[in-house]
């Protein structure tokens, strides 16, 4: 599974590994398959004053992520309702990381 990666700006960069649907940046661990919504999310990371990662606003600006919608598959459930209708259902497929977006930020010199 890979991602897209983005670098906004020169210097180094916070590290970060993907491991299934759990992005890890620095200390931060994000499961993506529960942020995502049935509608695509843009995210920002930020780090405190003390450095520590947060989702959302803080100290200083460290990523963004932009996440797809969930998808959804519709499948059969193997028999028919009163009127001779397959019966249906809306299935949750595998979360596509390789369509997410994550940008980012050098550090700040001397942090």
């Amino acid at each position: 599974m890979s991602m897209k990666v983005r670098y906004k700006n020169a210097g180094s960069y916070p590290s970060y590994s993907l491991d299934g649907s759990v992005l890890t940046i620095g200390k931060l661990r994000l499961d993506l398959a529960e942020l995502a919504r049935d509608e695509p999310q843009h995210l920002t990371v930020s780090a405190d004053e003390a450095g520590r990662l947060m989702l959302g606003a803080g100290y200083r600006y460290v990523a963004e992520l932009d996440l797809p919608a969930r998808r959804y598959a519709i499948e059969k459930i193997g028999y028919t309702d009163d009127f001779g209708y397959p019966a249906l259902r809306k299935a949750e497929l595998p979360y596509p990381t390789e369509d997410v977006v994550l940008t980012l930020w050098a550090e700040e010199e001397g942090t």
